[in-house]
């Protein structure tokens, strides 16, 4: 693989979500968080994961969500993958490991300490984004992404915050990173996609080449 592996987040339309798999991203996104406006019920995210030509690829988003009801919303809805954005343990992620998930440690820090959490994180990936904005991700906040570049030397990892198909290369080359996962960057309005944007953000970030071979950082 030497180019980046792609993740929108934020879907709350079953056919968007799977159009999106379709065009080529590697994985989509599903928020279970009350305060976002991308906040599904259980009842629909298991119909999006239904409509997806490959059900593992939907990664379900949680935020200061305890370990038995983010494992009672997975079973319920058919997913595979676990991503965390509150502060949580190393414990809490091999207790997630351990019944199968793959998990996805999200990280709003940067310089030494975030190449100290990331390098000891058992989590299957992590993800570094933004740290301005009131919600967890889908604040279309655009940062610094080379603060992050040595990162890059420690561990692959995937870039949040302010992504869009006219930034996503310079995103790729400021920042070192192996993924992109992008939300409020490919909508209409939150929750709903903008099709023609989904396909340039795709299409760009697939053809580009890496510099260096990629490790898989999406399931």
């Amino acid at each position: 693989m030497n180019n980046a592996q792609i993740k929108i987040c934020g879907f709350t339309i079953p056919d968007q979500a799977k159009d999106a798999i379709l065009m080529g991203a590697d994985a989509i996104g599903m928020i279970f968080y009350p305060k976002s406006p991308r906040h599904l019920e259980i009842s629909k995210a298991a119909e999006i994961v239904s409509a997806l030509p490959d059900p593992l690829k939907a990664v379900g988003v949680f935020v200061e969500m305890d370990f038995d009801k983010i494992v009672s919303i997975a079973q319920k809805t058919g997913i595979r993958n676990i991503q965390l954005h509150n502060e949580i343990s190393d414990e809490f992620v091999l207790r997630l490991k351990d019944k199968g998930y793959f998990v996805i440690h999200v990280f709003k820090i940067t310089g030494q300490a975030l190449l100290e959490k990331a390098e000891k994180s058992s989590a299957d990936s992590i993800l570094v984004e933004c740290s301005k904005g009131v919600l967890p991700g889908g604040n279309g906040t655009v940062w610094d992404w080379a603060s992050v570049l040595d990162l890059s030397k420690v561990r692959h990892f995937i870039l949040a915050g302010g992504l869009s198909p006219e930034n996503a290369i310079d995103a790729l080359n400021a920042s070192g990173a192996s993924g992109l996962d992008v939300c409020s960057g490919l909508e209409m309005s939150p929750g709903i996609k903008d099709p023609e944007k989904m396909k340039k953000f795709i299409d760009s970030v697939k053809t580009h080449k890496l510099e260096n071979i990629t490790g898989k950082v999406l399931p």
